[in-house]
């Protein structure tokens, strides 16, 4: 195949499915203080990615995540953390941070697993890969990348 029939490709139907599929396995991730008519909002959000390597699922989201929700927490009460509708402390699940990769990795339950996916096609599935760590991709393989920019959950 050529380049202008792979792009007539990605331009078409398969390709806006195959740009929808990570969305399957990404979902919301929100914290704050709990929402209070006293005080106006003050939540951030995130993605995760929902994935099990082999060994149990996995929430994996930024660093840069976790350490805000950390320093939030220091200073404000009542602080909630969601996945989806699913409340927990991510904190006490975490199994795994990287600064310098900026990466992070929360292990769920199978309950909380059930209830994050339960609802809504996006982040309705658990990436479980046949492989892991995955080949690396040829050239002019098609990538396909998902997640909720910030930019565009931002209300001005």
């Amino acid at each position: 195949m050529d380049e202008n029939e792979a792009k007539a490709l990605a331009a078409g139907p398969l390709g806006e499915n195959m740009a929808k599929f990570p969305l399957l396995f990404a979902k919301t991730v929100f914290f704050g203080p709990r929402p209070s008519p006293e005080r106006a909002a003050d939540i951030n959000s995130g993605t995760v990615t929902l994935a099990d390597f082999g060994e149990g699922p996995l929430a994996i989201t930024c660093q840069h995540v976790i350490s805000c929700y950390r320093e939030r927490r220091k200073v404000e009460d009542d602080m909630i953390f969601q996945i989806g509708h699913v409340s927990l402390d991510p904190l006490e699940q975490l199994t795994g941070k990287d600064e310098h990769l900026d990466i992070a990795t929360i292990r769920l339950t199978d309950v909380q697993v059930q209830e994050i996916t339960s609802t809504h096609k996006i982040g309705s599935c658990v990436f479980r890969p046949k492989v892991w760590p995955s080949p690396d991709p040829e050239e002019g393989e098609f990538i396909a990348f998902g997640g909720f920019p910030g930019k565009l959950r931002t209300v001005e």
